[in-house]
């Protein structure tokens, strides 16, 4: 039954963070006026393009529900990846040592994964 909880959860979650990836409206040209020009005056430093952004306040919330997930995901497996090594070394302290290294690679590892997540919702809040 709590497998089926979190089926259910990870895919609302899933679904809930859609909007990330749904299309902008396409931007309304402006009016060109050829009588006069103002812009030709000013100089090139000061014409600057301005970047339109279509973001939504659900495309923010989906950052966030991405980086909750994957800190929530990387706690829970570096806790148990702790707790089982802390009971591999009880059983048998003679192999500290190997527990130990075996540990840290898999540590590094789960963190690796919380910071890729923190990557794909950084290059995601860019394309905001």
């Amino acid at each position: 039954m709590k497998k089926m909880h979190a089926v259910i959860l990870f895919f609302a979650i899933s679904f809930a963070t859609l909007g990330v990836w749904a299309q902008a409206e396409a931007p309304v040209p402006e009016k060109i006026d050829t009588a006069a020009p103002a812009e030709a005056s000013k100089p090139e430093s000061e014409m600057v393009a301005k970047k339109e952004t279509h973001a939504s306040s659900a495309d923010f919330y989906a950052i966030g529900i991405i980086m909750g997930m994957a800190v929530l995901g990387g706690a829970i497996g570096q806790g148990m990846v702790g707790a089982g090594a802390m009971a591999g070394v009880a059983r048998n302290p003679g192999a500290k040592s190997a527990v130990q290294t075996l540990m840290i690679l898999t540590l590094v590892l789960i963190e690796s994964l919380v910071i890729y997540a923190l990557v794909v919702s950084l290059l995601l809040y860019a394309k905001l």
